[in-house]
């Protein structure tokens, strides 16, 4: 019952099997170890089945304890190395972005001056069609000054 109270919140089954004594640990929590047996013990007077329990919580202890510790730094590990991909993404993001703006401030001088031209060049597109056409639209425009059609009502 003291080895049930003491091992419980470590995550650890304490059960008896075959004259043995197996303490165990669940199955999500299991690592390179899963149990801990200890046989042949026999609880009489003078024998050290007390000093061979205490001496296997003790190990037991050890054993739980350095697979925390072995949690503890694959957890720092991964973190760290999420820390460096983090870092290295932000970076890539941070210097296509700086390229991608210093692409756009020169950008705008050009196309300013593009966009100067093309409408310079419309613009005078426009003119040489309205001097090309302006007899013709004059003259037709007289045409319908000067004749007029009389419709008488019905």
């Amino acid at each position: 019952l003291r080895l049930k109270r003491q091992f419980a919140h470590c995550g650890w089954f304490i059960r008896p099997s075959w004259g043995c004594l197996v303490l165990s640990l669940p199955r999500a929590a299991r690592g390179a170890f899963c149990s801990l047996r200890i046989c042949k013990m026999q609880v009489a007077p003078h024998s050290g089945g007390i000093q061979k329990l205490l001496a296997a919580e003790q190990e037991a202890s050890r054993i739980v304890a350095e697979a925390r510790k072995a949690k503890a730094d694959r957890l720092r590990q991964a973190k760290a190395e999420a820390e460096k991909e983090i870092a290295a993404y932000r970076a890539e993001r941070e210097g296509a972005y700086q390229k991608k703006l210093a692409e756009s401030s020169t950008g705008a001088a050009s196309t300013l001056e593009r966009l100067t031209k093309e409408t310079g060049t419309q613009i005078s597109q426009l003119h040489a069609d309205v001097a090309a056409k302006k007899h013709l639209v004059v003259d037709l425009i007289v045409k319908y000054v000067n004749t007029v059609k009389f419709q008488p009502d019905v």
